[in-house]
């Protein structure tokens, strides 16, 4: 139940609703806004029950490098109805360029403590673990 109403979005992932499901927002061409030497605007209205989500839905993203060299990557979403809605990212760059090697010798680095695991059917359990001593400590 949502807001006293229920809400069936697609299954495409066994009994689970994946990344928006069968046309989530990976699957989809967005319009180009803007462009500019350091940023990036993309655009796109994603409308009422797509994946069984209820209201249009415009998102408005931003890919910024600022002047400490860092991929700032903001969100803006508005919809006419009640929605759910989670935005992430899941882009993987090669800081070598495309075609130049492995990312073998890349730093990374995530702030944080805790994890949350996953069920045989990749969704997360709600469970929070410790990052340390496991393959996802990043703090590095």
């Amino acid at each position: 139940m949502f807001d006293g109403n229920l809400i069936q979005l697609e299954k495409n992932n066994a009994e689970n609703h994946l990344h928006g499901g069968f046309n989530g927002l990976h699957t989809v061409v967005w319009d180009v806004v803007e462009v500019s030497s350091i940023q990036v605007v993309f655009r796109h209205l994603s409308e009422n029950e797509v994946g069984g989500y209820p209201g249009n839905l415009e998102i408005v993203v931003s890919y910024i490098l600022n002047d400490n060299g860092e991929l700032i990557i903001d969100y803006e979403a508005k919809t006419d109805e009640l929605t759910i809605i989670n935005l992430t990212n899941h882009a993987y760059f090669n800081l070598s360029g495309a075609g130049n090697g492995s990312i073998g010798n890349h730093l990374f680095f995530i702030n944080a403590d805790f994890y949350t695991p996953i069920n045989q059917h990749l969704i997360p359990t709600g469970e929070l673990r410790p990052v340390y001593g496991s393959p996802f400590n990043f703090r590095i």
